[in-house]
């Protein structure tokens, strides 16, 4: 009876799916803004006093762990780039109405992760929305289905969101997908849109989950993805963001959407250091609530919910402004154990990166003898079983795995 209501369901996501794709303000967002007025060349030595004439902002608005940007273009036209789990979905959609909008132009949602687009359908449920794109990948969550049916309510079509795609939505800005650049991946983060911004000498490249896969095929593809914002792919997750790529795209200042005290330790120390050790400031949700970065295509002033200044300390413990959240060390975090031999498909799906698709896998393979084997599940490589084991839910009970750990 389960595979069958499995399968039926499964059945209901892909007619949801061939019918939608086309061939090809709240009171903690938004409060007690500070201002920082910064350069964008890294060369230059004044700034000018702003006009509110021919501006750009782009608001990376605080929704916990998840992703939400919301950017208005110089001519009064929106793009909405992915709207945080189903509890924040009001909460966006308040704010972005908060900002005179009621119709947004392009709506984005980067991958059927539901921290990006959990809170998506009350967001298209209460505003207009003109074009809305998604890769063409399908998830058996029922966050994805519930967006797939408020998609198709309004009466519109998904747009494949593929490398390649150009947005003329505005003719003094530049919009182009960087990826996904393939068809098929081993994981669903690496089907996460890329898009890069560029308005006069400004720029933006605003990431969703994309890892390591998709940041090497952005380089060899040969788009240039210098630019001086970078939004960190992942929340600051160590399976993103590479050396490589990072000096590729050689910002000047790095947006972290993450939440306080969340259990994957996000940001992860590693990447912290890594934007640090190339003396990028780092602007985090988590420490300093809504980010929104106006610019005039030569200048930006970065506008934070909360006081505090840009971080490029490593080490969160030694952060010196009274008003920063500390980050929680994934190990202090009370956690329940899981035996993945055991477990059953729900309660697989607590550890950190396991989903349905994971979850049937590794209850394919079972037994296992120890943690280190769920790298036999396609899609779990190093950098995600690292993350399960510092985690700590997931086990192999000792008489199953001869006392081995």
């Amino acid at each position: 009876m389960g595979n069958q209501k499995k399968l039926l369901f499964f059945v209901i996501v892909i007619i949801l799916i061939t019918a939608l794709f086309m061939g090809c303000s709240s009171t903690d967002i938004g409060e007690n803004p500070q201002h920082i007025e910064l350069q964008s060349q890294k060369d230059q030595q004044t700034s000018p006093s702003f006009s509110s004439e021919g501006e750009m902002k782009v608001h990376f608005i605080d929704v916990g762990q998840g992703d939400a940007t919301l950017v208005q273009t110089p001519n009064n036209k929106t793009i909405l780039i992915d709207a945080g789990d189903r509890e924040w979905g009001s909460k966006v959609a308040d704010y972005i109405e908060s900002q005179g909008i009621n119709t947004i132009d392009v709506v984005i949602a980067t991958h059927p992760h539901a921290d990006h687009i959990g809170g998506m359908a009350d967001v298209i449920d209460s505003l207009n929305v003109e074009q809305i794109y998604m890769p063409k990948v399908s998830h058996t969550s029922k966050t994805f289905e519930d967006l797939l049916v408020t998609i198709q309510k309004k009466g519109l079509k998904v747009k494949t969101a593929k490398a390649g795609v150009v947005f003329d939505i505005d003719p003094s800005i530049e919009v182009l997908m960087i990826a996904p650049n393939s068809g098929k991946y081993e994981n669903f983060n690496d089907y996460s849109v890329v898009l890069k911004i560029v308005y006069g000498n400004s720029s933006f490249i605003i990431t969703g989950d994309a890892e390591e896969t998709s940041e090497k095929e952005m380089l060899s593809k040969g788009y240039d993805v210098k630019a001086d914002v970078l939004r960190v792919s992942h929340h600051g997750s160590r399976s993103s963001t590479t050396q490589q790529f990072l000096n590729a795209v050689d910002p000047k200042y790095a947006i972290i959407s993450v939440g306080a005290h969340n259990k994957y330790g996000h940001p992860h120390d590693e990447i912290l250091a890594r934007l640090s050790n190339a003396a990028i400031d780092i602007y985090r949700t988590d420490t300093q609530g809504l980010i929104v970065i106006t610019t005039n295509g030569q200048f930006y002033d970065i506008n934070v919910n909360k006081k505090g200044s840009p971080n490029p300390n490593p080490n969160p413990s030694s952060i010196s402004n009274a008003d920063s959240t500390p980050i929680a060390d994934p190990a202090s975090i009370p956690t329940e154990k899981i035996d993945i031999n055991s477990a059953s498909l729900e309660e697989l799906q607590d550890i950190i990166h396991i989903g349905a698709e994971y979850a049937d896998q590794i209850i394919d393979l079972r037994p296992f003898k120890s943690i280190d084997e769920l790298t036999k599940v396609n899609g779990i490589g190093d950098a995600r079983l690292r993350d399960i084991i510092d985690e700590g839910k997931a086990f192999v009970k000792e008489e199953e795995n001869e006392g081995s750990y």
